[in-house]
């Protein structure tokens, strides 16, 4: 059972095959969403350091703990479901079906 191995040393990667104004299309159309992606978090933060309340604002103490948890549980919960989806994706390419 060990005899069909085979010891891969290099490799290529390739494109879709696309011509050169399809490719410049999705070009314009991504840079297009990441310059409005950059432009949203510019403006939510112009209007952060414009209104003086928006950073003052006071929090009780059960709120705090609540956010905080919410969040940590949030994050602990991604990444399970970044392993979960990485071990699928090792087991998927190791040992197909």
């Amino acid at each position: 059972m060990g005899d069909n191995m085979t010891c891969i040393t290099e490799f290529t990667l390739l494109g879709f095959p696309l011509d050169a104004t399809i490719q410049m299309l999705l070009f314009g159309l991504f840079s297009l969403f990441y310059v409005f992606t950059l432009l949203g978090n510019g403006v939510i933060l112009g209007l952060i350091s414009l209104d003086s309340r928006l950073p003052d604002k006071p929090i009780s103490f059960a709120g705090c703990m609540t956010q905080s948890f919410l969040f940590l549980t949030f994050a602990v919960t991604e990444c399970l479901l970044l392993v979960v989806m990485s071990y699928d994706h090792h087991v998927a390419i190791c040992q197909p079906l």
